[in-house]
């Protein structure tokens, strides 16, 4: 799936990036691609090279801080285990949303672009209903947010991100062959009182942005990108910004996975989603920086239990590291 995606974006002038961890090996080629491993890890300029621990997601991290030290605006980001389209890769993507998603509380995308009765990796399971939200055209000409401000969280046919119980509970369900429908892109306001989830695997970040890209450390696999995920939308409300849905960019091709161990990872999630939600709607970060408001955010959510007194070792780090850059 690397070569493919890389591929892609060699053809749209986009440098790729592709972090290792203590399993990757020492060296590793791919032609368009800049690999690191461990040890060029630890010899880059990032506090956070050296901060991070060996055998958590967020080394991803790693590679966005090369892609913005070397200048890229944009932030493309995704998973060893896609095929990327090649709409992924356009510029104009973030500006071309068509409806808006209305509402408040929790939102199910998917119901927007599918009938199956699917749900993504974050979604509260005691919030699941199926009837489709409801959504209204958006005028070429309509002030709806501020579309620098706006990330947009592509789908992925063939296995969408549906979470362990989505799994467990349908063997028969055919994800090989699952495609979303062309249903034009979504967009939700993240000062609508609405929240969707969204993850790591097909997503799309403005650079004057990556501040909110931060994947916090101690808390499970399954949940850094969710987390990470819902406090970007409540810092996005300071800026009129949100989340665009443009439908399926990618196609994946899933890597083995235990089942159970991806449930006991998203437990904390399962019996968290409203606790996490009411701590962030409680917070006041009118003023102060994007950085600020993290940190806000962040001593809360520690308050609260979703993280230990250690993620502030890795928050400062990352913070130091995208104010450098």
């Amino acid at each position: 799936m690397l070569i493919s995606a890389t591929e892609a974006a060699r053809a749209k002038d986009i440098s790729v990036v592709v972090i290792g961890d203590g399993k990757s090996p020492a060296e590793f080629s791919l032609p368009g691609a800049d690999y690191f491993s461990v040890e060029d890890q630890r010899r880059l300029p990032f506090a956070s090279a050296e901060a991070l621990p060996l055998g958590t997601y967020s080394r991803k991290m790693i590679g966005y801080l090369v892609s913005l030290a070397n200048g890229a605006n944009t932030v493309l980001e995704s998973d060893d285990d896609n095929e990327l389209f090649e709409s992924f890769f356009d510029p104009e993507l973030p500006g071309i949303a068509q409806r808006e998603i209305l509402g408040s509380g929790f939102v199910n995308p998917y119901l927007c672009f599918t009938n199956e009765r699917i749900w993504p990796r974050g979604f509260p399971l005691e919030q699941l209903r199926w009837t489709k939200p409801e959504t209204r055209e958006i005028a070429s000409n309509e002030d709806v947010v501020d579309y620098n401000n706006v990330i947009v969280q592509g789908l992925a046919n063939g296995n969408p991100d549906v979470d362990a119980v989505f799994r467990l509970t349908n063997p028969d369900f055919d994800f090989e062959l699952f495609a979303f429908e062309e249903a034009g892109p979504h967009l939700i306001r993240a000062n609508s009182g609405a929240w969707t989830p969204f993850n790591s695997q097909v997503t799309i970040w403005p650079a004057h942005l990556a501040m909110l890209m931060y994947l916090p450390v101690t808390c499970s696999f399954r949940m850094t990108d969710i987390w990470r995920g819902f406090i970007a939308q409540r810092i996005l409300r300071e800026y009129n910004g949100g989340i665009l849905i443009p439908g399926a960019l990618a196609y994946q091709e899933r890597n083995e996975h235990n089942l159970l161990t991806d449930f006991s990872q998203e437990v904390e999630g399962y019996v968290g989603y409203e606790k996490f939600i009411t701590v962030l709607n409680s917070l006041e970060l009118s003023g102060g920086t994007m950085a600020s408001r993290l940190r806000l955010a962040y001593e809360a959510l520690t308050t609260a239990q979703f993280f230990t007194e250690n993620e502030r070792t890795y928050l400062e780090a990352w913070i130091a590291d995208v104010e450098k850059i």
